[in-house]
């Protein structure tokens, strides 16, 4: 039996007082990777950044382990008993785990470093990833203040500058803050007022900005922040374990007029994050409730003078105002003396944890924000292209073409995921479909009378189209019925080369193979395309459009749409690569908060001409698509290349945030362009069409691998002498390629 090693672990990190440190990993000693079993660490007393802590583990082979900050809430559904949910607020992303071999470095048997760990710093790489909803009852909600967000019934009050504060409270316990703090509604004899838990039901609320040049949350001061009407763009979070009583509080403070302005706020109130009062809602995460003042951010506290600083207006948000999880409520705003004075009008989002079967996740592994600058990858765009409204050698997004592409060499291939009427995952890039009805004989009419008057000229055709949603039809219908394309081809496509035109009919031939036909089931495409090509897995999900028409109405819950769609990646993908992607930034972080594994990608349609522009205005350029992705902590942006043509300074802001940048779209049907985007912009990823029909490649991936055997198979030689085996020359000759830039993305098999 092994002997026990005694390991002292020390990291330095920057905690809010409410939070806790913990360290996971490989052993039961330190939770097997699960969060909620791992070691909790100490507070050092003489210095308060610095955590420690000691763990006896029986190991003769590697530790591996991470580190990570937490925080308890408490639903409160039964005051007698202490049911903590921890929520995880940071962790150690970077792929390859911490590691010491306990059995050699340790010195008569105990381990203990000399200089403290840096909290997500280490093999020369920093990374730290927010955490993902891991609970059941764990909810996160987003509140979203844009355009003319405030509005005012009178001209004195539009003409103010405000600063806005939102904080969440729980509505069974005696909320301090309102207009009349004191209980006068004969109530005080409610025990559910009277008994304060010893932790909240929510977070405290952060704030993004993403109209400043640094978009990433922070801790809210204690007077909020600047609101610009039509110039702004706010972004609260919060989290709670009974979402059912969770309440908001909209607090507006007047804001100095002789303070300097930078795009709507305060100088320096956005780009640090910082709080200087100091109180940025410590004591909401504390626990403290109730009529201490913890929950205060009364300005005034009653004073009637116009002064800077002073609250003038308050208003709430109940649950009863957002009966969805997905809307815009409006909540009236009223002055010191309980008068309406206006209203606030807020965006909101429900973020649920994934609540159906799949494995379970766990701190081992991720690739949310895992990969490396390289060369650019090569992704084929439905397999190989879009075969419906251009010209493609096979039917696009059929397990045919996708295998195809990977014949081709594609590193990863990228297709459009959606829901069929009896929610399975189905690969489809259109939300409607043409069905082909037939009619029934026309013999019994009597054309002549005034109610057919005008039926004549359709009787001759036998067959009538109607236009049907995916959405409303069930799998095997997609099958059985005759399908067409809704868009005609492009008449002035140029003819490719040895490829035949096709024509506008979704539905093949009766004697095609299962893996030409459309509609494959997602799962099909895990189980049945060569696993050594990446998925790039475009979600979709109908938006509003600048016209004022959706793209699809009367959609599916998003929560439940999205876990219907994970559920079946994370339980069939295996080790293959896979990158999420869609236009809808709120699907994009619904995907990222879900899971803890894989990457995301926010598409940007950006200032496009060529498609109707969507009225979302995350969407509307490369910037502003940018700000969202450094904002949400998902991988990166795909930029369209209408855009980057134009102004191809978004990449190079992306790169300052550490994002990721793909390009997508028409341009890339030319091979100027494709080169252009690789070579002088040097992107991460392109998606484009017919990938490898002109110019032969591989997928860097089995390269790679290749490359690597054969390194090994030299290595393990035993050279004579005089003999050139193992030489530099042979290496370079064995290798004669640039793989070794292109590190392992994906794979559930890595540690």
């Amino acid at each position: 039996m092994a002997a026990k090693t005694s390991i002292d672990f020390c990291v330095c990190v920057q905690t809010r007082s409410w939070e806790s440190v913990y360290v996971v990993g490989n052993t039961v000693e330190l939770g097997s990777w699960e969060a909620v079993n791992a070691l909790p660490l100490m507070r050092r007393a003489d210095d308060p950044d610095i955590w420690v802590g000691h763990a006896d583990v029986t190991l003769n082979s590697e530790l591996r382990y991470r580190y990570f900050t937490c925080h308890f809430l408490d639903p409160c559904k039964d005051s007698a008993v202490n049911t903590k949910e921890m929520i995880i607020t940071r962790w150690e992303a970077i792929r390859q785990p911490r590691s010491i071999l306990p059995h050699i470095e340790s010195r008569q048997g105990v381990y203990s470093r000399k200089t403290p760990d840096t909290f997500g710093s280490y093999a020369g790489r920093t990374l730290i990833n927010d955490g993902w909803l891991m609970s059941a009852l764990q909810v996160e909600i987003r509140l979203k203040l844009h355009g003319e967000a405030l509005k005012f019934y009178k001209a004195r009050h539009q003409q103010r500058v405000y600063k806005i504060k939102v904080t969440p409270f729980d509505l069974r316990i005696k909320e301090f803050g309102s207009i009349d703090a004191h209980d006068d509604d004969g109530d005080n004899e409610d025990t559910c007022d009277a008994t304060v838990p010893l932790l909240p039901s929510y977070s405290s609320t952060e704030l993004s900005v993403m109209s400043s040049s640094n978009p990433r949350f922070f801790d809210q001061k204690h007077t909020g922040h600047v609101f610009t009407n039509n110039s702004d763009y706010f972004v609260f979070r919060t989290q709670s374990v009974a979402v059912e009583f969770l309440a908001f509080r909209f607090e507006l403070f007047l804001e100095s007029s002789g303070q300097p302005q930078i795009n709507g706020h305060t100088n320096g109130n956005a780009a640090n994050g910082s709080d200087s009062s100091g109180a940025s809602g410590s004591a909401i995460a504390n626990g403290s409730h109730g009529s201490n003042g913890s929950h205060s951010s009364n300005g005034s506290n009653g004073s009637h003078s116009s002064n800077a600083g002073e609250r003038v207006a308050i208003g709430y948000l109940l649950p009863s105002s957002m009966n969805d999880t997905f809307g815009k409520s409006i909540a009236p705003l009223f002055s010191k003396s309980q008068l309406p004075i206006g209203q606030i009008t807020v965006d909101y989002l429900f973020i649920k944890p994934l609540l159906v079967e799949a494995p379970k996740h766990s701190m081992r592994v991720s690739y949310h924000k895992h990969w490396k600058k390289r060369g650019t990858i090569e992704i084929g765009h439905r397999g190989m292209g879009n075969s419906y409204s251009k010209f493609a050698a096979v039917r696009e997004n059929t397990i045919h073409s996708l295998n195809s592409a990977a014949r081709n060499g594609a590193d990863f291939v990228e297709f459009d995921v959606q829901l069929t009427k009896d929610k399975i995952p189905v690969i489809f890039h259109d939300f409607h479909v043409s069905v082909s009805v037939a009619k029934r004989s026309t013999s019994y009419l009597n054309l002549s009378q005034p109610d057919w008057k005008g039926a004549a000229e359709n009787v001759s055709n036998p067959i009538e189209q109607h236009v049907l949603a995916v959405k409303d039809l069930k799998l095997y219908q997609l099958h059985l019925l005759h399908l067409s394309h809704l868009k005609e081809k492009e008449k002035d496509s140029p003819p490719v080369l040895g490829v035949e035109s096709k024509t506008s009919e979704v539905t093949g031939e009766d004697d095609e193979t299962l893996e030409h036909r459309p509609f494959p089931t997602l799962k099909q495409a895990l189980t049945q395309v060569d696993p050594n090509v990446g998925f790039n897995v475009e979600i979709k999900y109908p938006m509003l459009q600048k016209d004022g028409t959706w793209e699809c109405e009367h959609y599916w819950e998003r929560n439940e749409y999205i876990d219907i769609i994970l559920a079946e990646v994370l339980n069939y993908a295996a080790d293959r690569r896979i990158v999420f992607s869609s236009f809808d930034p709120d699907i994009c972080t619904l995907v990222h908060l879900k899971q803890n594994i894989y990457p995301v990608l926010f598409l940007c349609l950006g200032a496009t001409t060529r498609y109707i522009p969507f009225l979302d205005q995350r969407s509307n350029t490369p910037a502003t698509a940018v700000l969202f992705a450094a904002s949400s902590s998902i991988l990166g942006v795909n930029f369209n290349s209408e855009d980057l043509l134009r102004d191809a300074n978004p990449v190079k802001t992306a790169n300052t945030f550490g994002l990721v940048s793909f390009v997508w779209g028409d341009d890339l049907d030319n091979k100027a362009n494709i080169e252009y985007f690789k070579k002088e912009l040097g992107v991460d990823g392109i998606i484009y069409d017919r990938i490898g029909e002109e110019c032969a490649r591989q997928n860097v991936f089995t390269v790679e691998r290749e490359a690597k055997n054969a390194l090994f198979k030299l290595r393990s030689r035993s050279p004579s002498v005089g003999s050139s085996h193992g030489s530099a020359a042979d290496v370079a000759g064995a290798l004669n390629v640039q793989s070794l830039v292109f590190p392992d993305f994906g794979g559930n098999n890595h540690p």
